[in-house]
């Protein structure tokens, strides 16, 4: 009886452990689980998390303003918005990676978007 009282109890921390993993990639700040709530409310036009909107939208300027350094060469006339919807879709087409760090994932969707040729 006693072995599988302990037995339950192992299973019951084991499952809150994961818990706690899960809980900590969705709020790690540079994870691209947490900075894609941001991102996907600028694409819907949302207005629930501005803060989160401001963060995304600051992290893919900046982006775009070293661009050509990483390879990238956005179009003539590209927008933040555009570069937004570009980087929303790709990481979105890869849910097992939203663990990895927003920036270079996001990078990597504007170069593959975006090459310079």
């Amino acid at each position: 009886m006693w072995k599988r009282h302990a037995i339950g109890i192992a299973t019951c921390l084991a499952l809150l452990g994961q818990q706690g993993i899960a809980r900590a990639q969705l709020h790690d700040p540079g994870s691209a689980n947490h900075a894609m709530q941001g991102c996907r409310e600028l694409v819907n036009q949302s207005n629930r998390d501005a803060r989160l909107q401001t963060e995304c939208a600051s992290t893919v300027r900046t982006m775009i303003y070293v661009a050509t350094s990483r390879g990238i060469c956005p179009p003539s006339g590209a927008t933040v918005g555009q570069a937004v919807k570009v980087i929303v879709a790709y990481i979105d087409a890869r849910p097992e990676r939203l663990h990895e760090q927003f920036e270079p994932f996001a990078l990597e969707a504007l170069q593959q978007a975006w090459p310079c040729r």
